[in-house]
């Protein structure tokens, strides 16, 4: 399986899980099989542009979203904002000499 479509199928996971839909629920919203629903979160098969749109519309996530750390952070789907990492631990120090 494919990284990218593995990461993509967890947060759309999220996303239903957040919105309070089942598979079956948010399938029966945007036109598409249980099963497809399945897959798609699953990071399996290979999903279309058109299909990936549809969940996304039906989840009121735009796609830009999907892909952005920040968003992730407000909608609820990682514990720490990107800003807030902590950077002191990889700052590092020059001296002249």
């Amino acid at each position: 399986m494919g990284e990218t479509k593995v990461k993509i199928g967890d947060q759309i996971r999220r996303l239903r899980i957040q919105s309070g839909l089942t598979q079956q629920q948010l399938a029966h919203m945007v036109g598409l099989s249980r099963e497809q629903v399945n897959r798609l979160e699953n990071g399996m098969g290979n999903p279309g542009l058109s299909q990936l749109d549809k969940v996304l519309g039906g989840l009121g996530c735009p796609v830009e979203k999907l892909f952005d750390e920040r968003s992730w952070y407000e909608m609820g789907l990682t514990a720490v904002p990107p800003d807030d990492y902590p950077r002191e631990q990889f700052r590092i120090n020059y001296r002249v000499m």
